[in-house]
């Protein structure tokens, strides 16, 4: 554990669009859990994966490593489909995305003090304009970790419901 992992507070979601701009996040259609999916392209609906990560100013400048993942339903790594960037004979790749982060101290004016209380903070927006090629009727979780800590990890349960089924007629 680190003193980032242990001190700071995270937050996963997924929006129908999102993206940074100045160090602000632009969230539109936030909170959802249930993506829909298209049979001819074998994807789910276009999304973002907003994630973010606040520190008490204490602790700031701060460097840290934060891991998102998507598991299964038992908390494993989901690999990629067969042939996804990837040769033939080569180890699975998984849906993971690791980065190194910095969260510096808030910027006061001159002269000011600034509170304790105030913290600093991160976001990270991943784009999925095409989807992903998942698993319709399966139920899946997106998980954030700092600095490979997995005791305070957080998860937010996505959902791909499929198709609706087709009318029976006779």
């Amino acid at each position: 554990m680190s003193v980032v992992s242990e001190n700071a507070r995270l937050n996963l979601q997924l929006a129908d669009f999102a993206q940074n701009v100045g160090g602000k996040t632009n969230i539109l259609g936030g909170n959802i859990q249930l993506l829909g999916f298209d049979p001819a392209k074998r994807t789910t609906a276009r999304f973002a994966l907003v994630a973010q990560v606040e520190l008490d100013s204490l602790f700031c400048p701060a460097d840290f490593t934060v891991e998102i993942s998507l598991l299964d339903v038992d908390g494993q790594p989901v690999p990629l489909p067969a042939g996804a960037a990837m040769a033939e004979g080569t180890a699975p790749k998984f849906f993971r995305i690791s980065q190194p982060a910095r969260i510096e101290r808030p910027a006061v004016p001159r002269m000011a003090a600034l509170p304790p209380s105030i913290p600093g903070n991160v976001g990270i927006v991943i784009d999925f304009g095409n989807g992903i090629p998942i698993t319709p009727g399966a139920a899946y979780a997106w998980q954030l970790r700092i600095d490979e800590d997995d005791a305070n990890a957080i998860r937010r349960p996505l959902f791909v419901p499929g198709a609706p089924p087709k009318p029976v007629f006779g």
